[in-house]
């Protein structure tokens, strides 16, 4: 559609949506950079509100409460043309998004002569990882609709950020790696220090099964230590990060929605993952020392200088 705005026009995306429900969908409210969520119906002069993006409040000269006249053709191939009266501006300059005009669905049905018809519907599921099988799903339902989920509609960014995702299990891996081969030596070398001790237990008669057990949960118990102390230090670091943040310099447009802050997240998962993945690493990292620590004989141990 073709916008006017005091002197000055310019193309624009037109785009209706239904007030009430699509704030719970999507984060339209959080986009808007200012002024307020318009509703389904016109005011009392009979002019519906509407929400434009920065750049075409720029490229107008409009500011909140001005009137917007949109020029267009309607599905019937009739002209539609209307005038709304602007409530918000959404997003910046760099938004996708800073073109559009954003209709409230009623307004939009009326100025393109849909009816009550409408071109797409989003929906948000309680289950996100279903995403494509729900989508398949609906698809067999409805074979004359197109089903997408998020996932084909973005798949460049869903591809970016599986890679992303994968990065960063690689590097996980390999600091787990490294972290296994620096306690497997410095549980090896503390074997080797004892060995003669070893060799009075084994005198004594305790079994090579009991010196497996003692070195694993001499293993578990430091692991234990380190994972509290550590706990002291990361939870109110965490905590902060989580609730405070940091504070860019600059705001960051990320899908229409403005950031200025870099917050964490607080979750189990967090806390619980870290922790597993520790407990059994130093498991399976006291494993070969143990059995070191198994085989050595009275006689031996008292032969080493």
């Amino acid at each position: 559609a073709l916008a006017y705005g005091k002197d000055k026009s310019t193309p624009v995306k037109v785009l209706g949506i239904d007030p009430n429900l699509e704030s719970d969908v999507t984060r339209i409210k959080d986009k808007i950079f200012s002024g307020d969520y318009f509703g389904d119906r016109p005011n009392p002069d009979g002019y519906y509100q509407t929400m434009i993006g920065s750049s075409i409040a720029k490229s107008l000269k409009l500011n909140l409460g001005d009137e917007l006249i949109l020029i267009g053709q309607g599905a019937d191939g009739s002209i539609a043309n209307d005038i709304f009266i602007v409530s918000a501006i959404v997003g910046n300059e760099n938004s996708f998004d800073r073109m559009t005009v954003y209709l409230p669905l009623i307004a939009s049905q009326s100025f393109l002569s849909l009816s009550d018809e409408v071109h797409q519907y989003a929906i948000l599921v309680k289950t996100p990882k279903r995403n494509l099988e729900i989508a398949d799903e609906l698809q067999k339902v409805f074979p004359g609709l197109d089903v997408e989920p998020w996932q084909r509609i973005e798949a460049t960014f869903y591809q970016t950020m599986q890679a992303d995702r994968k990065g960063n299990q690689y590097a996980l891996v390999l600091i787990v790696f490294l972290v296994f081969v620096g306690v497997l030596n410095t549980i090896l070398m503390s074997v080797l220090e004892r060995t003669k001790e070893f060799g009075v237990i084994r005198a004594i008669g305790c079994r090579p099964s009991r010196l497996i057990i003692l070195i694993n949960l001499e293993t578990l118990f430091l692991t234990f230590l380190s994972i509290v102390f550590a706990l002291i230090i990361v939870i109110p670091l965490i905590y902060w990060f989580t609730n405070v943040g940091f504070l860019l310099s600059e705001p960051v447009d990320m899908g229409g929605v403005m950031f200025q802050h870099m917050r964490g997240e607080f979750s189990l998962y967090v806390f619980l993952m870290p922790m597993l993945v520790v407990f059994i690493t130093s498991m399976l990292v006291s494993l070969p020392p143990g059995f070191r620590a198994a085989r050595i004989t009275p006689k031996n141990a008292m032969d080493r200088n």
